[in-house]
């Protein structure tokens, strides 16, 4: 009998997603839209530090630079890193050597940001891509990266009891999937108290799941789950 490859932290191969497909990716998000609202009056955006861990293509990074924020990203592969340097170089909101020193490559359980460097914390479908533990080791992560009063947007993907498991179950509430750009990706699939524990040091301001059938583009018409928080260091 074969060994069953080990589970690990993979990012998605961007390669394999096409222009349609990618067009979703490259828009912000509403619930990372919806940040600013929280930010006390008056606050001055371009004394703000936001760091947008699993950018992804960049869309996140690239919104709250045009803003004016001070921007740090990181993801796990090559070509979201790459990509989301270039936009911001493209747009005009960073020269490339600030590029590169503001967007790295590294894993979500090693993070290589200072200690409470970041006002605003931004993790959109990114974290739940690991083993629980490891899911847990990233958040917590994130939580050593904010500063005091800080504010995070996390998204757990959600375990759904009326639904059972269609891929490969490789631990407790795990899956891992099998072909096209998330191949080989885990997806640790959270309960609500999980998303309590993996956030127990911050306080949560709400707690959105949301059910979508497919984005604006239709890129995608299957049912999917997600717990969508908003919370705050201290």
């Amino acid at each position: 009998m074969a060994t069953p490859a080990p589970v690990v932290q993979k990012g998605w191969a961007w390669d394999l997603v096409d222009e349609r497909e990618r067009r979703p990716w490259e828009e912000p998000d509403d619930g990372v839209l919806g940040m600013l609202r929280v930010l006390p009056k008056g606050t001055d955006l371009h004394h703000l530090r936001v760091y947008d861990m699993g950018c992804g293509l960049g869309r996140h990074a690239v919104y709250f630079a045009r803003l004016g924020c001070h921007v740090h990203a990181s993801d796990i592969t090559a070509e979201a890193v790459n990509s989301t340097r270039a936009w911001l170089v493209r747009d005009g909101l960073c020269s490339a050597a600030q590029a590169e020193r503001r967007v790295v490559q590294g894993r979500m359980t090693q993070l290589q940001q200072t200690d409470a460097w970041a006002d605003i914390v931004v993790c959109f479908n990114v974290v739940y891509h690991a083993l629980r533990a490891d899911v847990d080791k990233g958040v917590q992560e994130l939580v050593r990266v904010m500063k005091p009063g800080g504010l995070l947007f996390i998204t757990f993907i959600s375990r759904d009891w009326h639904k059972p498991f269609t891929e490969e179950l490789v631990a407790e509430n795990t899956t891992v999937k099998r072909g096209g750009a998330e191949d080989g990706v885990p997806h640790f699939y959270a309960h609500h108290d999980d998303v309590l524990h993996f956030l127990r040091n911050l306080k949560v301001i709400y707690t959105d799941l949301r059910e979508e059938f497919g984005d604006a583009y239709r890129t995608y018409t299957y049912p999917s789950f997600h717990y969508r928080v908003l919370a705050r260091k201290g």
